[in-house]
């Protein structure tokens, strides 16, 4: 499966997006199964669409910056056994220890 890799950089690009894909929606379901006095406007069914979909882009923007988050914070205590210093010890006292 192809992963879709687009970043959403301003709110005016997420509402676009979010307007364009609630009124496709809007005239993909358009009810007209429905009796007519059951049927919702088209504003309605838009409107309907946009709140969906606004909440589903920004749980996936959240998760996109939680885990940007998560390996950001991995990587800054992420060290290799080479990088690290070796510190001089102290000399035990042996009478110390027979007390």
């Amino acid at each position: 499966m192809k992963k879709i890799n687009y970043q959403i950089n301003t709110n005016a690009e997420k509402a676009i997006i979010a307007i364009s894909a609630s009124v496709a929606l809007a005239i993909i379901f358009d009810g007209k199964n429905k009796k007519p006095e059951k049927r919702k406007s088209f504003v309605k069914r838009v409107a309907k669409n946009y709140k969906s979909i606004d909440s589903a882009l920004m749980r996936i923007a959240a998760k996109s910056i939680k885990e940007q988050k998560e390996q950001e914070y991995k990587a800054q205590f992420k060290t290799k056994l080479r990088d690290l210093e070796i510190e001089s010890s102290e000399p035990i006292d042996a009478e110390l220890l027979t007390r």
